[in-house]
């Protein structure tokens, strides 16, 4: 027991993959809890799963996920493998998501100006997942952070958990329209015609981010506050309010770039492909309008402190006093410096792009596009999941199967 009475994690202090040591407990996901793990004087975010809860592998699904849109703004793995009675994913770390930081905001909201800069990056990686054949189905403040170190002024996405295929990847052939399917996301923010029980396409992920753009903005939503006897309850009271919320009503106070967006969101069809640069431009306008250019400087950059978000300094400094009695090696006692020492993009290309151009999910011309250098294939992990790249993945109404059912879609739902 430790000195407050509480069990100590059996996990603190373990070697995974003889490599990666556990600091300290983070959070817990759907999946399970989330570490931070030191590995040669680097951080890195470790989640698990009990292999024996029901009779799903999420981690190993978001670990495919993450491989095939791997991309700009798109986290990358840096090892996965069986520990014990677990699948364990350790991945790039990050920082606060969108609503931790709109939470410590004096205002609890953000300036305009503000917002047209995330909105811009959003938008480009709402982009970037729709050309690799996917939507997220999940668009809300909490699944959009920071970077962290050289990456700390990038948005990042992450939460692939409800994401599937919007067409077929090999013919780019579009889902059929149904009605009467089951409720996908956060109703918080899900799209109109996603409450309706319609089937979820690229037009769902923009009016998502509609409604996150206007509730980071003006710090609430119309139908934020309502509850529901029960679940059906909530979903169709906020479809009624949602529904009977205009646009105009919606936007009052914001730019009218922003009740554009909205209109322009609400009109869109099934299988509309969005326009991405017009849609980006809206914000850029704003952002111009109001005398600001995309430097990618925010609200909190003079009172968050994005390097100490899972450690602080005390902690910090215990870990690293224990790091010096048990090796001797010189350990990095500066967190800033760990953290900008991860290239994330040259990890990235590491751990996945190698791997998804020989899967024919990258092209040469995308690599040499993007200017990330390239790396060999053999400094890959030995932990990571190559061979899982390697099995015949099938798809499965629009999920990729890696030879193990998943959760199921009925119960893929977050009210929060």
């Amino acid at each position: 027991m430790s000195e407050n009475g509480r069990k100590k994690d059996p996990f603190i202090g373990q070697i995974i993959f003889d490599k990666f040591k556990v600091i300290k407990k983070v959070g817990r996901g759907s999946f399970g809890n989330i570490y931070l793990v030191v590995y040669n004087n680097k951080l890195y975010a470790m989640k698990l799963e009990d292999i024996n809860k029901e009779d799903y592998f999420e981690l190993e699904k978001e670990l495919f996920l993450m491989s095939h849109l791997y991309g700009p703004r798109i986290p990358y793995v840096k090892s996965f493998g069986n520990y014990g009675l677990y699948n364990v994913l350790i991945m790039e770390i990050l920082g606060k998501s969108l609503e931790d930081i709109k939470s410590n905001l004096p205002s609890k909201k953000m300036s305009i100006s503000c917002v047209c800069k995330l909105s811009y990056q959003m938008l480009q990686i709402l982009e970037h997942i729709h050309k690799k054949s996917f939507i997220h189905r999940d668009i809300k403040p909490d699944n959009f952070v920071m970077g962290l170190g050289s990456n700390s002024k990038f948005l990042f996405m992450i939460d692939f958990g409800f994401a599937t295929t919007y067409r077929d990847p090999n013919t780019l052939a579009h889902v059929p329209f149904q009605k009467d399917v089951n409720i996908i996301g956060t109703p918080r923010f899900s799209s109109i015609n996603t409450l309706k029980g319609f089937t979820q396409s690229r037009r769902d992920d923009i009016e998502s981010l509609g409604y996150v753009i206007i509730y980071i903005a003006k710090g609430t939503l119309p139908w934020a506050s309502i509850k529901g006897d029960n679940q059906e309850g909530l979903y169709n009271r906020i479809l009624e309010v949602k529904s009977k919320t205009t646009p105009e009503k919606l936007c009052k106070g914001l730019p009218p770039q922003f009740l554009e967006y909205i209109n322009y969101a609400r009109r869109m069809t099934f299988e509309q492909e969005p326009d991405y640069k017009y849609l980006r431009n809206l914000f850029l306008t704003a952002l111009q309008n109001y005398g600001g250019k995309m430097d990618y400087c925010y609200d909190w950059d003079n009172s968050i402190n994005n390097m100490n978000i899972y450690l602080d300094n005390t902690t910090m400094d215990k870990f690293m006093d224990a790091e010096r009695k048990n090796t001797q090696s010189n350990s990095i006692t500066n967190i800033e410096k760990i953290y900008n020492e991860d290239n994330a993009l040259k990890a990235c290309f590491n751990n996945q792009v190698k791997i998804a151009i020989q899967n024919n999910i990258y092209n040469l011309d995308e690599i040499n596009e993007s200017g990330i250098d390239t790396y060999s294939v053999n400094s890959i992990d030995n932990n990571d999941a190559t061979h899982l790249q390697n099995k015949n993945m099938t798809y499965q109404n629009g999920m990729p199967v890696i030879n193990r059912p998943f959760k199921k879609e009925q119960d893929c739902c977050s009210i929060m």
